[in-house]
């Protein structure tokens, strides 16, 4: 299995995302929060934040450095809850850039074709003296298109 097959779809975050408890999340936002909760960011009822999950990091399970955390205040799994807890946000984020690439790339495309439909018809003509244009000869104009063509990346237009 490769990365690729790894990874999902658009339509599938799309899915996860409607399937989900509605965001944000949030890391520890109640007083009582033992480490790595994560929570819905604005309380549910009665001042009360649904419990999305618990992380963990199985690096961290040893009770002498948990005990150490819990005397110095820390919490040892708060990087993989915070990263939980921004989850749905980096989905939505990469969703929208996506779409943006998606119509930046159609809309460069576009432009990409239009610049060498330009410089196709620029490059027949070609000025002769101060006041008169001609037309090239033929193979001077393929070459002048086929030039321009490659020098915008040679793409089928």
């Amino acid at each position: 299995m490769t990365d690729a097959d790894m990874q999902p779809s658009d339509d599938e975050i799309r899915a996860m995302l409607d399937a989900a408890i509605p965001g944000p999340w949030a890391y520890r936002p109640m007083k009582s929060d033992d480490w790595g909760a994560v929570r819905t960011a604005l309380p549910y009822q009665d001042d009360f934040h649904l419990l999305i999950c618990h992380a963990r990091d199985s690096r961290y399970q040893s009770n002498v450095y948990l005990s150490a955390c819990r005397a110095d205040g820390r919490d040892p799994w708060e990087a993989n809850a915070r990263l939980i807890a921004a989850a749905p946000d980096l989905a939505a984020l990469a969703l929208s850039r996506g779409e943006a690439l998606a119509k930046a790339e159609a809309e460069n495309a576009q432009l990409k074709k239009a610049l060498w439909l330009m410089a196709r018809e620029y490059e027949r003509w070609h000025r002769v003296g101060d006041d008169r244009i001609e037309k090239r000869p033929y193979e001077q104009q393929t070459r002048a298109v086929q030039a321009a063509w490659d020098a915008l990346g040679g793409d089928d237009a």
